[in-house]
């Protein structure tokens, strides 16, 4: 099993469909492309996640709360639902797997706003008794620009959580090849909570997907050798931010 390979055919896959509607239009229609996208991210999980999950977009919402619209929720199949309308689903917090928020491409001021709006979503999910929100993620298509390896997002990732848990979103893609993934155990030497900003080239959406899985619904018994490269991402590591400081030990970078 190549699954190097496969994860490089994802990411051509995902490259390849993402301006289908705007190269269908001469005078692109935004709100349709931005659907599209988001389309194309939950098509890519569908086909992978367990049946336990259901895959929609939509609001979580509780007799005292609403989140904005969430461009990919995951959901327990098994509880019940508000309402449904094809993907359009309004659900319940203790049903909430999974928020997703799904860009073209972020600048960094762009960024950070997608970012805040999401750390505010989880954060209300999960005090309102989402206890199994397992996945808090943004997938962008493009990467910023050339000259932004991803440390400003993962400086921002930090900032917005503001040492809270509850607030931390923990994968993001920007682009094909960068990766940012959130640890709540010690990873490769590196103690405590914390983000780490990764390179991987054409790989970052097929890590993306299938720690989603993992998280979500297979368990790790299953053979970690058949979700990812068997080569680790350490080497690959440029960066890491701590969810809170880390005491009397000075941060060096990778």
């Amino acid at each position: 099993m190549d699954i190097r390979t496969y994860f490089h055919d994802l990411t051509r896959e995902s490259q390849a469909l993402k301006n289908r509607v705007r190269n269908l239009m001469d005078n692109p229609h935004w709100l349709s492309d931005g659907e599209w996208k988001e389309s194309v991210v939950r098509s890519m999980i569908r086909r992978i996640i367990g049946h336990n999950i259901a895959v929609g977009r939509g609001f979580v919402v509780s007799d005292n709360m609403e989140t904005s619209q969430i461009d990919v929720l995951l959901y327990d199949a098994s509880h019940p639902v508000l309402h449904r309308d094809g993907d359009f689903v309004f659900i319940t917090p203790a049903a909430c797997r999974g928020i997703i928020e799904v860009k073209t491409q972020l600048e960094h001021a762009k960024f950070a706003k997608a970012v805040k709006k999401l750390a505010e979503d989880a954060e209300l999910i999960r005090n309102a008794g989402g206890r199994d929100l397992n996945f808090v993620g943004l997938f962008a298509f493009d990467s910023n620009n050339q000259n932004d390896d991803g440390r400003r997002a993962l400086s921002t990732l930090a900032t917005v959580a503001d040492g809270e848990r509850a607030r931390v979103i923990d994968h993001v893609v920007l682009g094909p090849s960068t990766f940012l993934r959130f640890w709540d155990e010690d990873e490769d030497q590196e103690p405590g909570q914390h983000w780490s900003l990764y390179r991987l080239e054409g790989m970052s959406p097929g890590y993306f997907l299938h720690n989603l899985v993992l998280r979500l619904s297979v368990p790790y018994a299953d053979g970690h050798e058949l979700w990812f490269p068997r080569d680790s991402k350490r080497p690959h590591r440029l960066d890491v931010r701590h969810l809170r400081p880390m005491r009397n030990r000075r941060h060096v970078r990778q």
